[in-house]
C-alpha cells in the first residue's frame, strides 16, 4: 500500500512547528521568571536603601544630642569632678527622656583614657578608651567616630565626639541606638518581614546568654553554626528547615545584595534575600546579614495566570501554524503534483493529448511540467515522422 506524500511531510511539517513554538514558548517563560527575579532584587536593593536612610537619620539624632549634652554645664562640672554617682545621677533623667523620645538607648563617658560611665549600664566601666572601635575613631580624628557595633546585648548604631572644656579635651562622648528596632520601621514602610544576624566571630557566647537570660528570651546562640539572630520582625521564619537560612547561601551575600531562595509557608509563596551590613562606610568590616523576607503571593499567581495564558497561546499558534502549514503544503506542492500525476499516467496510458496543468510557481513543479511537455512533444514529432 502506497502512502501519500502528504502524509510523509506533515509529521515533519508538525515537527518543526512544534519545535518553534517550543522555543517561542521558553523564551516567554524564561522572560517572566527573570522579571520575578528581577523584581525580588530590586526589592532587597531598596530594603538596604531604606535601612541605610534610617541609620543616616538616627546618626543625625545622635549627633544633636550629644552637641546638647556637651553643652550642658553641670554635666561637664560632674564629668571634671571625676564623681561617677554623681554624673550619673545628673544624666539617669536625662537620658530616660532621650531614650523615651528618640530611642537613643546608649550613653557613655569616657576620658581620654577609659570608659568613665556607661548611663544605660553604671555598673560597666573601665575599659580603655582606644579599645572602643567608635570610641577610638574620635581619638584618631579628633573629630566625629561612626560605626555600627555588635555585642553581648546585640548591635547599636553609634556615634562619639571629643569632650572638650575652654579647647581643653577632657574626654568622649559616645550615643547609640539599638538597630534591631529599625526592621520594625522598615516592615511599616513595606509590609516586609526582616531578619538580623550577627557573626558569632563577634560575640562571646556566655555574655550572649546571660543577657538572654536576664531579658528572660530564649538562648538562641545555638540555633546557627556561624550565625546568631539579633532580632527579626516575625519570629516564625528564624529555623534551619527554612531554605533563607541556609548558611552556605548566607555566606554568598553581598553588600549589594542577594536573592537566597524561594519557599511557601502555609500556602503563601515568598522570597528572601538579604544585604551584608558593615561596620561603617570607612572600615567595611561585616558585621553580619539583614535578611529580607517578601511575600509574593499575588506576583506568582500572576506569573502562574500568564504562564496559562503563554501555554494556550503558543498552542493556538502551533494548531494555526500547522493547519496554514499544511494548506500551503497543499497548494503549492500536493495539488498540482495530483494534476502532473494524473497527466502523466494517461500518456502511460496512450493519450499523448492529454492535458498538461499549467504551473505557474517558478519552482521544480514547474519544471517537471515543463519536462513533461518536452517529453510529450518529442512524443508526438515521433509518431508525425513514423507517418
Amino acid at each position: 500500500m502506497r502512502t501519500s506524500i502528504q502524509f510523509k511531510i506533515l509529521p515533519l511539517v508538525v515537527v518543526c512547528v512544534l519545535l518553534l513554538s517550543g522555543i517561542f514558548f521558553y523564551v516567554l517563560m524564561r522572560t517572566a521568571t527573570e522579571n520575578l527575579e528581577r523584581d525580588s532584587m530590586k526589592e532587597i536593593q531598596d530594603s538596604k536603601k531604606t535601612f541605610l536612610s534610617i541609620q543616616d537619620e538616627e546618626i543625625k539624632i545622635l549627633k544633636t544630642a550629644i552637641i546638647a549634652l556637651s553643652n550642658d554645664q553641670g554635666i561637664k562640672e560632674a564629668f571634671l569632678s571625676e564623681d561617677r554617682e554623681a554624673l550619673y545621677n545628673r544624666t539617669k533623667a536625662l537620658h530616660t527622656s532621650m531614650k523615651d523620645e528618640s530611642s537613643i538607648t546608649h550613653l557613655i563617658f569616657y576620658t581620654p583614657e577609659q570608659l568613665f560611665l556607661r548611663v544605660h549600664s553604671p555598673e560597666l566601666y573601665g575599659e580603655e578608651t582606644i579599645t572602643r572601635y567608635v570610641a577610638n575613631k574620635s581619638v584618631k580624628s579628633g573629630s566625629w567616630g561612626i560605626g555600627l557595633e555588635v555585642g553581648s546585648r546585640g548591635s547599636a548604631q553609634r556615634v562619639s565626639y571629643p569632650y572638650y572644656d575652654d579647647g581643653a579635651l577632657i574626654g568622649y562622648i559616645e550615643a547609640g541606638v539599638e538597630v534591631t528596632p529599625f526592621m520594625n520601621t522598615m516592615k511599616s514602610q513595606s509590609d516586609d518581614d526582616y531578619v538580623m544576624l550577627g557573626f558569632k566571630r563577634h560575640f562571646d557566647q556566655m555574655k550572649w546568654s546571660q543577657t538572654r537570660e536576664a531579658m528572660h528570651l530564649r538562648d538562641n546562640y545555638g540555633d546557627f553554626q556561624e550565625y546568631v539572630v539579633l532580632g527579626s520582625t516575625d519570629e516564625t521564619y528564624t529555623t534551619k528547615d527554612n531554605p533563607c537560612f541556609d548558611e552556605e547561601q548566607l555566606s554568598m551575600v553581598s553588600y549589594d545584595g542577594k536573592i537566597i531562595d524561594y519557599f511557601e509557608k502555609d500556602g503563601r509563596h515568598y522570597v528572601c534575600g538579604g544585604f551584608i551590613l558593615l561596620e561603617s562606610e570607612e572600615n567595611r568590616d561585616a558585621i553580619g546579614v539583614m535578611v529580607v523576607i517578601k511575600d509574593i503571593t499575588q506576583e506568582i499567581m500572576m506569573t502562574d495566570q500568564a504562564k496559562r495564558m503563554i501555554i494556550s497561546v503558543t498552542l493556538i499558534i502551533t494548531i494555526i501554524a500547522s493547519l496554514l502549514q499544511i494548506a500551503l503544503l497543499h497548494v503549492v506542492v500536493i495539488s498540482p503534483l495530483k494534476k502532473l500525476t494524473r497527466s502523466a499516467k494517461e500518456i502511460g496510458n496512450g493519450n499523448i493529448h492529454a492535458e498538461i496543468p499549467k504551473i505557474r510557481t517558478k519552482d521544480e513543479m514547474r519544471q517537471l511540467a515543463d519536462t513533461l511537455e518536452t517529453v510529450v512533444g518529442a512524443v508526438k514529432y515521433l509518431k508525425k515522422k513514423q507517418k
